[in-house]
């Protein structure tokens, strides 16, 4: 009954129990080997049970990660796709699921992402299952609202070295591509206008020293314009100094080197004319900097112009040089005229005519003076008023000798030039007006003073010869007078549209006033 009492315990479950006969015969040898098993299955048991408890933690950690893989997968902005040797998509995030949709799994990847029959050109996919490395390309679409993507391919190995999938990373680059065809457009537009353009253009690179001081500049490029224009080729110049290109610049007085060192490293613009030792020509150069170290030129040929300036100037200097001697050879003749008058003065009777004499000698004289002055001025359209007429009045006051000795003289006079057709007239008014006032307005050698004034009063010109002596009747008109000398002042003060005004105010006062010609 033991026996089977205990089999019927073991056989329900209870691998614990055991059979207590431990004779030798047969039944105690079958209790025994009931025993083995139980113990034995006892121990299965225990193994069996950890092995299944390992397993559940294995799957649940696998369970864990890949809910873990799949949260961090998806969190990936970027395109992440996996693909086997057929091309086929075995695995997709949600970003590209965002773009392409669901249902993806098992699709081919070119006809899915980019809607091509065949491999795309360049494929990463396709250069990562052939060499076993990484690869990356740039996959435009070839319709509209599939992005451009930039794709790095990388190959999954088993553990015989083969390629069994590949996880392809891609980044949408569509904005970029747009930017970057927008640029190449907008650089081709602007090499066509570069290369076309008939203005001369060249870009450089400034060259310094260790001290940061321009010693060469290099040439980046430059248009056919300036090919033409300086004879110097593109592809003979571009990436060499200027020093190489035309030797000796570097002791052009023109300066090159440091003018557009300036500019490239101020970063301020310049525009001048120079003359090129080296190329015989004359440039307007205008120089920019676009970056620190970099500058542009743009060159205009200005030769023909210098050329014609300086023909110009030579004529120019001609004619002043011509109308120099012109006044000098006027000044001679009236010296000569002067110099006769006064021979003949010399054989006229009675101290009336010797007056006329004097008289026309000193008129010639302030005339003469003139052309003297314009013969030494630089400008010969114009004449320093003041000087000139100070110089006269000193030296005709002198002409007169004692008889004068006895009269003061006073000159206030602003400096201004005036043109010849006006210092002229204006010269002999004052000759005339002195003239007077010396002769008739201190007789018997009284004493006196005499007062000349030039000024400037708004837009005109006014000219005051005053004296202390006796005065002119108030009663006479300027019209009436029969005096050669106001009769003339009247003449030429209506030749400069202007008045003549006398007054007896403790002496003659005499005011000429014109407008001064515009310039």
């Amino acid at each position: 009954m033991k026996l089977h009492e205990a089999t019927g315990i073991i056989a329900g479950g209870n691998l614990d129990h055991r059979i207590n006969i431990t004779s030798s015969d047969e039944l105690g040898q079958l209790s025994k080997a009931f025993n083995d098993m139980s113990g034995n299955l006892h121990n299965s048991q225990e193994v069996l049970t950890d092995e299944i408890t390992e397993r559940k933690a294995a799957e649940e950690t696998m369970d864990r990660y890949s809910k873990e893989l799949d949260s961090i997968y998806n969190s990936i902005t970027d395109f992440l796709t996996v693909i086997d040797r057929e091309f086929k998509i075995l695995r997709v995030n949600r970003a590209i699921e965002q773009v392409w949709g669901k249902d993806l799994i098992g699709k081919v990847c070119y006809e899915t992402y980019q809607g091509r029959d065949t491999i795309c050109p360049g494929c990463p996919t396709a250069i990562a299952i052939e060499t076993k490395e990484s690869a990356f390309s740039i996959q435009d679409p070839p319709v509209e609202g599939v992005p451009s993507v930039e794709i790095f391919a990388f190959p999954i190995l088993n553990k015989s070295g083969e390629v069994i999938a590949v996880v392809e990373h891609g980044k949408d680059i569509t904005n970029r591509r747009r930017t970057e065809k927008a640029l190449k457009k907008s650089e081709e537009k602007y090499r066509r206008l570069f290369t076309t353009v008939s203005t001369s253009w060249a870009y450089h690179k400034i060259v310094t020293d260790d001290e940061g001081n321009p010693v060469d500049y290099i040439f980046l490029e430059v248009n056919s314009a300036f090919e033409n224009m300086t004879g110097l080729q593109n592809e003979s110049i571009v990436g060499k100094p200027v020093t190489e290109v035309l030797p000796g610049i570097e002791n052009d007085p023109a300066d090159w080197i440091n003018k557009y060192g300036s500019v490239a490293l101020t970063g301020n613009e310049m525009q001048f004319e120079n003359y090129s030792e080296a190329l015989h020509k004359w440039f307007l150069v205008s120089a920019t900097c676009p970056e620190k170290g970099y500058f542009i030129t743009v060159f205009e040929d200005i030769t023909e112009r210098k050329q014609a300036e300086e023909h110009v100037k030579a004529a120019l200097k001609e004619k002043e040089v011509l109308l120099q001697e012109i006044h000098h050879r006027v000044k001679n003749n009236m010296t000569v005229i002067t110099s006769l008058l006064k021979l003949q003065s010399r054989h006229a009777k009675g101290l009336q005519n010797k007056g006329i004499f004097n008289d026309s000698i000193n008129r010639i004289q302030s005339m003469a003076m003139i052309h003297e002055k314009l013969y030494k001025s630089e400008d010969l359209s114009h004449i320093d008023f003041a000087p000139y007429l100070r110089e006269m009045i000193v030296s005709m006051f002198k002409s007169y000798g004692p008889a004068v000795e006895s009269i003061q003289l006073e000159m206030d006079m602003e400096n201004m030039s005036l043109d010849l057709d006006t210092a002229i007239p204006c010269g002999l008014i004052v000759n005339e007006l002195m003239s007077n006032a010396l002769k008739h307005a201190f007789p018997g050698n009284n004493s006196g003073t005499i007062t000349i004034s030039l000024h400037m009063i708004d837009k005109n010109i006014e000219i005051l010869v005053a004296d202390t002596g006796i005065g002119i009747s108030q009663e006479l008109e300027l019209e009436t007078i029969d005096s050669l000398g106001l009769n003339l002042v009247n003449t030429l003060a209506r030749q400069l549209k202007g008045t003549v005004s006398i007054g007896n105010n403790n002496g003659t006062e005499v005011r000429v006033t014109f407008r001064r010609a515009e310039e």
